[in-house]
């Protein structure tokens, strides 16, 4: 199939699609689409959706210029939206024009909310890692002693996946003891005891 628009005297953009898809692994979207032939070919512009409507560039490809062989191309999208993710290839040649490939999709299904908080026993700081947060969303921690005096406190936000990482800094003095994290997020509150040797 050639994808491409035509004029009354003008041939299709020269690009002859053969194949394009998306397949997920391990959260990851793996895109793949070969070409028959290509003439001025520039790149191809990977496009992204959460919809289906509105898409966003997030890479781009060289094209192969001009040939009469078959060309693979490969791209992968380390943060797909939880969900359906939607991808498109723009293909654009030397002189500007520009056409569409078809439309491919993944669908990844959002994880069970987890925060987790190390090393334990502490070191030099702790580390927090959640996932399954709702996306964009404001993160809220801070650590005390037992008796409640506050060492340290921040905040952050969750990624458009509802993913969220923050490495935290601890006083270089702070003594040897048992110590308390509490980490909250929207509808979510989790406590963890840590120890200082």
């Amino acid at each position: 199939m050639t994808f491409g628009t035509t004029d009354e005297d003008t041939t299709p953009l020269p690009v002859e699609f053969l194949s394009f898809s998306a397949t997920e692994l391990n959260g990851v979207a793996i895109l793949d689409w070969a070409t028959g032939s290509e003439t001025n070919n520039d790149l191809f512009e990977i496009e992204r959706s959460e919809d289906g409507m509105v898409y966003q560039k997030i890479g781009e490809v060289n094209g192969a210029g001009t040939t009469n062989d078959r060309q693979d191309y490969a791209f992968t999208d380390f943060q797909p939206f939880w969900g359906t993710s939607y991808y498109r290839i723009r293909q654009i040649d030397f002189d500007g024009q520009y056409d569409y490939s078809k439309i491919a999709s993944i669908r990844i299904q959002k994880e069970a909310p987890s925060i987790n908080a190390y090393p334990n026993p502490i070191q030099s700081d702790i580390n927090v890692a959640a996932r399954g947060l709702e996306k964009n969303s404001p993160v809220f921690y801070y650590m005390t002693d037992l008796n409640g005096a506050l060492i340290v406190r921040g905040e952050g936000l969750a990624d458009r996946r509802g993913d969220f990482f923050s490495a935290i800094l601890l006083p270089e003095n702070l003594s040897a003891g048992i110590y308390v994290l509490v980490l909250e997020s929207k509808n979510q509150t989790q406590r963890f005891k840590l120890l200082k040797k």
